[in-house]
Parts: structure tokens; sequence; C-alpha cells
């Protein structure tokens, strides 16, 4: 299981999960083959293998700014999820994802640990 706390950043704004699927049929990117090394980067250390093709698609830099502020906050790591456009950061411990959160105004944040199975959000906020 993986180990960690995620923060996620939903912005205002959304990206179009039709046009995203469209922009790959149109222009598939070359397939990623990080998963073996991401999965031996586990627990720890697997942040410079977390990919989302969407992400390369989008090319938005609101998308990135928000990446780069999750790490620059402490995330491990941060990407797109699925189609966007929420964001998540990877934080060693709740205290940490939780004090991020705060610095998302305008955005709804929600703070997660791993479970067995399914989900469990642990503190969320909607500005």
């Amino acid at each position: 299981m993986t180990e960690g706390v995620f923060l996620v950043v939903k912005p205002e704004f959304g990206c179009p999960t039709g046009e995203a699927y469209r922009k790959y049929d149109e222009s598939p990117l070359e397939i990623h083959d990080g998963l073996e090394r991401f999965t031996a980067g586990l627990p720890g250390n697997y942040a410079p293998e977390m990919y989302n093709v969407f992400q390369r698609l989008y090319s938005d830099k609101r998308i990135e700014d928000i990446c780069a502020r999750l790490t620059a906050l402490g995330a491990k790591g941060a990407m797109l999820t699925g189609s966007g456009s929420a964001v998540f950061g990877v934080f060693d411990n709740e205290a940490n994802a939780k004090r991020a959160s705060g610095e998302f105004p305008g955005c709804f944040t929600a703070v997660s640990g791993c479970v067995r199975e399914g989900v469990s959000i642990t503190e969320r906020e909607v500005l």
C-alpha cells in the first residue's frame, strides 16, 4: 500500500473531459513506461515517476502552477487527477497536507490518507 497523505486541490476552472480525449485521439503521446520504476520507488521515492498524459496534453500553466505550489509547500510529488482539473500532492504527513490546504483560497481542498479500500477524507473545505 502506498504511504503518504494526499491533498487534492480543485481550482475554479474545469478541464472538459471530451476535449481531453479528442486531443489524445488526434495526437497520442508516446507511451510512458515508468510503471516499473514507479512501483519500485514505493513507498518513498515514486514522485519522479508520477505521470498523467492529460497533464501533458493540456499544457495549462494554471495546472502547472498548482503542481509547483504543492511541491513548494512540501509535497513529494504533484500531478493532475484523471482528466482534471483537480490536482493532488503527496505529503509525508497529515499536518503538512492540512497546512498546505490553507494556501489555495477559492479552491476546494480535501486531505486524504491511504486506506485499504476506498477513500477516507480527513478534512475538506469549500470556499
